[in-house]
């Protein structure tokens, strides 16, 4: 049976387990009292949750569709925009620009690759750590909530549906608990600056190998990252 269902492996069966389980938290710890210490002690682990959600499931599917049905994947990629806190033809776009012209610098004013760490730097040099996550934070929450432009092959209808599901993910949070709600924001808004704080090490040491596919876009985990 899994064979039917599943592209590649049974075993996708896990990162939507992942997922699922994930967008559960809210409403597992609703009712409880999100005092002060808790959402310093429990906040920061729900953020990297998310951040792994964001960096795992979410990816993986980007790369290689978990399902053979179409129907399938698209149900997927609604509950992954809904949870991730991204809309999968946005992240799947901007994340295959960057694997092709990983961190170039501007043209023009303008970079390739939509994540550049060079793309609002100054004098060709790279742009600064707090400017770099402080931004994408915002443009990531920005992506939620305004369709934005992008070319094809992006599906304007299916990242319009994608961005509904969280908003009603949101709204459905804010409405059973005021407190929660505004507990969920900032996990999100920790993740995505630690999501842009990861895209911004990844590839520190191997920024002066760019043009070279074989170098340029590989992971290097330096010490600070």
């Amino acid at each position: 049976i899994m064979s039917r269902i599943f592209s590649h492996s049974s075993k996708d069966l896990y990162p939507i387990i992942y997922t699922i389980i994930v967008g559960m938290i809210p409403f597992l710890i609703l009712g409880q009292e999100l005092n002060f210490w808790l959402c310093t002690l429990f906040l920061p682990l729900h953020a990297w949750l998310i951040v792994n959600l964001q960096n795992g499931p979410l990816h993986h599917h980007s790369h290689w569709p978990t399902f053979l049905s179409i129907k399938l994947n698209r149900l997927y990629e609604l509950l992954l925009s809904m949870i991730s806190g991204i809309p999968h033809q946005s992240w799947k776009y901007t994340h295959l620009k960057h694997h092709v012209f990983v961190n170039d610098q501007p043209i023009n004013g303008q970079t390739r690759d939509p994540v550049s760490v060079f793309r609002n730097g100054k004098n060709g040099e790279v742009e600064n750590f707090w400017s770099y996550c402080l931004r994408a934070t915002y443009d990531s929450f920005k992506r939620m909530f305004v369709l934005p432009e992008f070319p094809k092959p992006v599906n304007k209808k299916i990242l319009f549906w994608e961005q509904i599901v969280f908003n009603l993910y949101l709204v459905l949070i804010f409405l059973l608990d005021l407190n929660l709600g505004i507990y969920i924001t900032a996990v999100y808004a920790l993740a995505h600056f630690l999501d842009a704080a990861t895209s911004y090490g990844e590839h520190w040491t191997v920024l002066d190998r760019r043009g070279d596919t074989t170098q340029d876009s590989i992971g290097i985990y330096s010490r600070w990252y």
